[in-house]
């Protein structure tokens, strides 16, 4: 009895790891990196890939210069890891991003 009763404590101990790990995501690593060589970032947004979702604006809180690395809040529900990005630059041009994995992707390099 004693027996069962320890397997059941560890299965349910190890099934809450496993739990636990997957809703602990965080995606706050996540950063955009201005690749341009000449034009500031002024604006990103951001939406779920493969819907029709308006897309959001990301704050910045100032351009994102050349060569710098800004990180970002995109947490979302466990397992909603796909995102497009937009991304305009000072000079007007706009970059798409599409399907982009954070559960793999920790950088988006933007040019």
């Amino acid at each position: 009895m004693f027996r069962i009763k320890s397997l059941a404590l560890a299965a349910t101990i190890a099934f809450a790891g496993f739990t636990s790990a997957a809703h602990a995501r965080d995606y706050r690593d996540f950063g955009i990196l201005n690749n341009n060589g000449s034009s500031p970032i002024v604006g990103v947004w951001m939406a779920h890939a493969g819907t029709d979702e308006a897309w959001k604006p990301i704050s910045l809180a100032g351009a994102i210069v050349p060569g710098e690395r800004r990180n970002f809040d995109v947490s979302g529900p466990n397992g909603d890891n796909l995102f497009d990005f937009r991304v305009r630059f000072r000079d007007g041009y706009v970059a798409t991003f599409s399907n982009v994995d954070l559960s793999r992707v920790g950088t988006l390099r933007a040019d």
